[in-house]
C-alpha cells in the first residue's frame, strides 16, 4: 500500500479516459443539481459524454461467471469506450 508520512493512502493517478468521464459527471450534478429520478441523470451524462466525443453503449448486458459457471446476467447502464 502507498501511503503518505501520516498514513493515509496516497491517491492514484487517473487515466485520461476517466478523467472525462468524472468531469461530464460533475458537468451533469452541476447543471442539474439533486430531485430528479436517475433516469434523468443517465440520459443527461450519455448526452454529456456524447458531447466530449466518448463513444458509449447504454444498458449492456453481461454473464456472470463463478467458477467457470454462468450464474446471471448483470446489466450496466453505460458503458464507456468498450474496447
Amino acid at each position: 500500500m502507498d501511503t503518505d508520512e501520516h498514513g493515509f493512502q496516497k491517491p492514484r493517478k487517473r487515466g485520461p479516459l476517466t478523467e472525462a468521464v468524472i468531469g461530464a459527471a460533475f458537468e451533469v450534478a452541476n447543471v442539474l443539481a439533486a430531485g430528479f429520478l436517475e433516469k434523468i441523470y443517465e440520459r443527461a451524462l450519455t448526452r454529456e459524454l456524447l458531447l466530449r466525443g466518448l463513444a458509449l453503449r447504454t444498458q449492456v448486458s453481461f454473464p456472470v461467471r463463478y467458477k467457470g459457471q454462468c450464474i446471471g446476467e448483470y446489466s450496466a447502464d453505460l458503458v464507456v469506450q468498450e474496447a
